[in-house]
């Protein structure tokens, strides 16, 4: 019946096998990049909850009137806000993100007044094919996060 409508030709082995062959090398690439994409989603998503963390922490620096510590722990994969020592809040750091230490410290301190006590500098968040990097500014305790080309 098939082959009736088609004018009695039908698709031979050979055709099936180049369409199969064609399909079995470019999946594995499809796949390669669905995946970097998903961890370049993964990182955004993790940066946007960073930025949330830091605000989180200077806000409360000024409210309590005290100094709070942000300090970033790749061994226990969380980045901790510190009020007198205690941690008050933590955000996990998933397995393949990592901070790097560029010309500042691997932790930030906000003073009561939200500024940012000691030196300004720049840390690095990587993952395997992604990198960003935090930049932490004196005066007004302001940071931002961009991307490294």
């Amino acid at each position: 019946m098939a082959t009736e409508r088609l004018g009695g030709q039908g698709v031979t082995m050979i055709e099936m096998l180049i369409v199969i062959t064609i399909m079995v090398m470019v999946l594995p690439i499809a796949f390669h990049q669905f995946g970097v994409v998903q961890e370049r989603q993964k990182l955004d998503a993790f940066v946007g909850l960073l930025e949330d963390t830091l605000n989180f922490a200077q806000m409360t620096a000024i409210a309590e009137e005290r100094y709070v510590n942000v300090q970033f722990n790749n061994a226990n994969h969380l980045v901790y806000v510190l009020l007198g020592g205690q941690p008050i809040k933590q955000l996990p750091i998933e397995k393949d993100i990592r901070f790097e230490k560029g010309t500042h410290a691997l932790s930030v301190s906000f003073t009561p007044h939200g500024t940012v006590q000691g030196q300004a500098g720049t840390l690095f968040i990587q993952s395997p094919h992604y990198a960003y990097k935090l930049v932490i500014l004196l005066g007004q305790g302001r940071f931002y996060v961009e991307p490294v080309t």
